[in-house]
């Protein structure tokens, strides 16, 4: 028997490349999920004679969750995520996180607004415990990038983003 759907407490930011597009209202006065949007526009610019040019949304990490009865034998991990996609967002991280990412990375290219990665029989490809659940420190990192395919610039909104354990 799964947990119930359970909200992160926490959400902060880091990047690797300031050119990225930071989130706004993460943070120490972080209140709902559906607040969290990119500060501008993520990028796909075609340009055949010096590549093309691409951005991506820093790194959101969303953590402290609110588990309650975490069984004893964990045997999968789902994650709920709605992102307003406005165009042709794709993923490009969606990874569990306990001081930096973990496991699997569960991301695809396919642009469905509302999306649940994993299942009751998926550990992410790590070894799981009860345990993890309640480090502070464990929790989920996500990432966005344009399409791969497809030029275009748009703004993510995250809506909602959920995980209960199996």
């Amino acid at each position: 028997m799964p947990t119930k759907w359970t909200y992160p407490n926490t959400c902060t930011q880091y990047t690797d490349a300031d050119f990225h597009v930071s989130w706004m209202n993460v943070g120490e006065d972080f209140e709902e999920v559906n607040m969290i949007r990119g500060e501008k526009e993520i990028y796909h610019i075609a340009n055949s004679l010096s590549n093309d040019r691409k951005n991506k949304t820093y790194y959101l990490v969303c953590k402290e969750f609110d588990w309650e009865d975490l069984p004893e034998i964990i045997t999968g991990v789902e994650v709920y995520i709605n992102i307003r996609r406005t165009g042709r967002i794709t993923d490009d991280t969606i990874r569990l996180y306990n001081q930096g990412p973990i496991g699997e990375n569960m991301a695809d290219n396919k642009i469905d607004d509302i999306k649940i990665y994993g299942s009751e029989t998926s550990k992410w490809g790590l070894e799981l415990t009860s345990e993890q659940f309640t480090d502070p420190e464990f929790g989920l990192v996500l990432r966005y990038q344009p399409h791969p395919s497809f030029p275009h610039s748009t703004t993510p909104y995250l809506q909602h983003v959920q995980m209960r354990v199996w």
